[in-house]
C-alpha cells in the first residue's frame, strides 16, 4: 500500500472528515485523534503540529488501526509502557522495598522478544534461559513479543524478594504480616479484588444489585470468578487464601538456590518446589485448587500460565450457570484488570468503581468487549491500544470541534451521570472526557518538548524530580500508590519545577563525577542505574567516593544526565530565527508550536505576549538584545496552561510555522514505522 503524507504540510491540510461512530458520538476528526493517540502510545505530547498532521494523514490514508500499530514499532513505545507496567505491578520506586536492582536497567539490551516467547512455552522450575535477565528485560521483551502475560507471571516470583520489613516483632507474627501484605497486593494488582469487600460485592451477588435495570448499580462480567478461585463466592479466610504467599521456608533458608527460568540473583532466589516442607504456620492453602501445606508461588504461577494459554485463540468459556474454569478465571481477571487500567490511561477513568465492578451496563459491555479480544490475542497490548484508540469515545469531539447532542455519549467515563434528574443529562458529555495527563506522561512530555534528558526510572528519594512526580500522583510505593487528579500542591510543585522553563535542578552529583555526601543518586546520569544495581546505598543514602569509583570502573564512566549541558528547545529556536534574521513573531510561533501545536489565537493574546517579551511581535530579532529570559517566562506559562496540562478538545490545530523544529524528522520517523506495517510513505517538502 502506498500513502503520500505531508505533501502539503507547510500549506496546511484539508478539514477532517468525521467518521461514523456509535449514535450521538461526534468524531473530532483525525487531527484531534492523532493529538490524543501520541501521548497514549508514546507517553508524551506531540512535537508540534507537523507530528500531529503526519499521523492524522496516516490515519486518514491507511486507517487509525494501522497508524496505531505502526506507532507501537517505535522505541518510544517500549520505553513508555515499560514505565507504565512497572507501576501497574506496584514496583516500589522508593523506600526500603525499592526494587531498581531488578526493574531499572535491562541486562539483555538487544532482546527483540525472544525471551518473552521462550517464557510463554517454558515452566519456571528447572529451566534456565542461559544468560542472566531481570524484570526490566522481561517487560521490554514482552512489549517486543506483544505478550503482557510474561511480566505478570515472572513478577509473581520477583515480588517475593521484597518482603514487608519490621522490627520488634516475633517470627510468626512477621510471617503472618508478610503473607497478608503479599496477598493483599496480589489481590489488587492481579485480580483487582479485595477479600474484605467480597462479602458484599462478588461476581454472584452485590448489595447494589437490583432486578430493575434502572435501579441496578451492579453489572459484573459473565462468570462466577470468585467461586472458581476460592471455592466460594465470598472468598476464603486469609490463612487459607494467603498461604501460597509463604516467605518462611521459601526464601530465607540455605536451600533457597533455585532461580525461576534462570532469572538474575537480584530478582530472588527460592527453595525449589520439591524442597518445601510443611508450612511454618501450619496452614493449608487454596487458590483454584487445594495445595495442602506445601503451597507457594511455585503452585500459583503455573495456574496463570495454563489459563493464559487456554484463553488464547478462543476466549473464556462460561457455563449456563456461570461456571468457569479455575486457571481461566485467574487469567481472565488479570487481563480485565490490565484492560481496565489501560482504558484509564487513555480516558482518565476506569470502567469499574470502588466496588471493583462496573456500575452500569455500558461500562460492563465496554470492559468485556476489550477484555475478550485481549485474552484471545494472548495479552496483546498492541491490539488493545488499537481497540481503545478506535473506540468512538476516544476521539469524541466537543463544541470546539463539532456539533452533537451535549450529553449523547454512553456513561462509561462518568457512570454517576445516570443519577442526574434531567434525562437529557444522564449520558456523558465531552466535558467528562477532560482529564489531566498522568504524572509520568506530564514529566516525560516536558522533557521531550524541551529537549532535556529524561529522568532515571528509579530516582533517589531526595531527588527533586522524585518529589515532583510523587506530588503529581505517580506511584512511589504501596503506601503512596499515587492518584489521577489535580490538586493545589501538585500544581505548585509542577510550577516550581518547570515554571521558569529551565532544565530542573539535577540534585545529587549531577553527572556522577563528584561525590555528594548525604545526597543519593546522580540525577539520572548515564551510570546511575548500573551503580545503584551494584550498590543500592548509592541511591538510597549518598553518592560517595565508592559510587563514583564504581561509575568510572564498572559502569561506563560519569557524564550525561540532567546536568549535562545541551541546547534545548528555546536555544534552538533563538539560534534558527537569529540566523535567518527572523522576527519575534517567528520565535513565538515556533515555541508555541513545539509545546502545544498551536499558534497565536487572538489579538488579545498577541498583545499580552508582546507586553511580556517587551517588543511588538513584528520586531526583527536582530534589533533586540537578549530575549531568552523573557522567552523562557513565556515558555513556562505555556507549560502551565490547560493546553499542555489537560487531555481535552483543544479546537483547531495550528499551522506549521516556518521555524518549526524537526519537521522533516517527524515524517522520516513515521515513514520508517509505517514501512514496518507494509505501508510505503513519501514526505512532502
Amino acid at each position: 500500500m502506498r500513502a503520500a503524507l505531508l505533501a502539503g504540510l507547510l500549506a496546511g491540510c484539508a478539514p477532517d472528515a468525521p467518521v461514523d461512530g456509535r449514535p450521538d458520538v461526534c468524531d473530532a476528526g483525525d487531527t484531534a485523534w492523532a493529538e490524543r493517540a501520541i501521548p497514549l502510545v508514546w507517553g508524551r505530547k506531540a512535537r508540534g503540529a507537523a507530528e500531529v498532521r503526519v499521523w492524522a494523514d496516516a490515519a486518514a490514508e491507511v486507517g487509525r488501526d494501522t497508524a496505531v500499530r505502526a506507532m507501537t514499532r517505535s522505541p518510544e513505545y517500549v520505553d513508555r509502557w515499560q514505565s507504565w507496567l512497572t507501576d501497574a505491578l506496584w514496583v516500589a520506586r522508593t523506600g526500603d522495598r525499592e526494587y531498581g536492582a531488578c526493574f531499572a536497567e535491562p541486562l539483555l539490551p538487544t532482546d527483540q522478544g525472544e525471551l518473552a516467547r521462550w517464557l510463554a512455552e517454558t515452566p519456571a522450575a528447572g529451566s534456565d534461559w542461559g544468560t542472566p535477565f531481570n524484570m526490566a528485560d522481561v517487560i521490554r521483551s514482552s512489549l517486543q513479543a506483544d505478550d503482557l502475560s510474561a511480566p505478570w507471571r515472572v513478577n509473581l516470583y520477583a515480588r517475593m524478594n521484597r518482603p514487608l520489613q519490621g522490627a520488634n516483632v516475633g517470627p510468626r507474627e512477621m510471617e503472618e504480616s508478610r503473607r497478608q501484605a503479599f496477598g493483599e497486593t496480589f489481590d489488587h494488582t492481579y485480580l483487582y479484588r479485595d477479600m474484605v469487600c467480597l462479602s458484599c460485592h462478588n461476581s454472584h451477588v452485590s448489595v447494589t444489585d437490583a432486578e430493575d435495570p434502572a435501579e441496578d448499580r451492579f453489572w459484573p462480567l459473565p462468570g462466577l470468578f470468585e467461586l472458581a478461585l476460592y471455592g466460594s463466592h465470598y472468598g476464603a479466610d486469609e490463612d487459607t487464601a494467603y498461604q501460597p504467599w509463604r516467605y518462611a521456608g521459601l526464601m530465607d533458608q540455605a536451600v533457597s538456590v533455585e532461580a525461576p527460568w534462570g532469572i538474575a540473583e537480584a530478582c530472588g532466589r527460592f527453595a525449589p518446589p520439591e524442597a518445601l516442607g510443611e508450612d511454618y504456620l501450619g496452614h493449608e492453602g487454596y487458590f483454584v485448587e487445594a495445595f495442602g501445606e506445601t503451597g507457594s508461588v511455585w503452585s500459583v504461577e503455573p495456574l496463570l500460565a495454563v489459563g493464559v494459554t487456554s484463553l488464547a485463540g478462543r476466549g473464556l468459556a462460561v457455563g449456563e450457570g456461570g461456571e468457569v474454569d479455575g486457571p481461566e478465571a485467574f487469567a481472565y481477571l488479570v487481563a480485565a484488570n490490565i484492560v481496565d487500567q489501560v482504558w484509564q490511561e487513555a480516558l482518565g477513568e476506569r470502567l469499574t468503581i470502588a466496588t471493583y465492578f462496573p456500575r452500569n451496563e455500558a461500562q460492563r459491555d465496554r470492559l468485556g468487549a476489550l477484555a475478550d479480544p485481549f485474552v484471545e490475542t494472548r495479552f496483546s497490548l498492541r491490539e488493545l491500544l488499537v481497540d481503545i484508540a478506535t473506540d468512538p469515545i476516544f476521539a469524541a469531539g466537543g463544541p470546539a470541534t463539532c456539533e452533537s447532542r451535549p450529553y449523547g455519549m454512553e456513561p462509561v467515563v462518568n457512570p454517576w451521570s445516570r443519577e442526574d434528574e434531567d434525562p437529557e443529562r444522564q449520558g456523558n458529555s465531552a466535558g467528562d472526557l477532560v482529564h489531566r495527563h498522568g504524572a509520568r506522561v506530564l514529566v516525560r512530555s516536558v522533557h521531550a518538548s524541551m529537549g532535556w534528558a529524561q529522568p532515571d526510572p528509579f530516582l533517589a528519594s531526595s531527588d527533586p524530580l522524585a518529589r515532583l512526580q510523587s506530588a503529581l500522583g505517580a506511584f512511589s510505593r504501596e503506601s503512596q500508590p499515587g492518584f489521577r487528579g489535580t490538586d493545589f500542591q501538585g500544581a505548585l510543585a509542577f510550577e516550581a519545577a518547570y515554571g521558569a522553563c529551565e532544565a530542573p535542578d539535577p540534585g545529587g552529583a549531577g553527572n556522577g563525577c563528584d561525590p555528594t555526601p548525604a545526597y543519593g543518586g546522580c540525577a539520572s546520569c548515564d551510570c546511575q542505574g548500573c551503580v545503584c544495581q551494584l550498590d543500592p546505598y548509592c541511591c538510597d543514602v549518598q553518592w560517595d567516593e565508592a559510587c563514583v569509583a564504581m561509575c568510572e570502573d564498572s559502569c561506563g564512566g560519569c557524564g550525561g544526565g540532567l546536568a549535562e549541558p545541551r541546547a534545548d528547545t528555546v536555544d534552538r529556536i533563538l539560534a534558527d530565527v537569529r540566523a535567518a534574521d527572523g522576527s519575534v513573531r517567528d520565535v513565538v510561533l515556533a515555541l508555541k508550536d513545539r509545546l502545544v501545536a498551536r499558534g497565536i489565537q487572538s489579538t488579545d493574546e498577541e498583545l499580552l505576549i508582546a507586553s511580556l517579551l517587551g517588543a511588538p511581535l513584528d520586531t526583527p530579532l536582530s534589533s533586540l538584545g537578549d530575549l531568552e529570559g523573557n522567552l523562557r517566562v513565556l515558555c513556562g506559562a505555556i507549560l502551565l496552561s490547560p493546553d499542555f496540562f489537560l487531555v481535552m478538545d483543544h479546537g483547531e490545530l495550528g499551522e506549521v510555522p516556518g521555524f518549526a523544529l524537526d519537521v522533516a524528522l517527524v515524517c522520516d520517523e513515521a515513514r520508517a514505522l509505517l514501512a514496518m506495517e507494509g505501508v510505503e510513505v513519501t514526505c512532502g517538502s
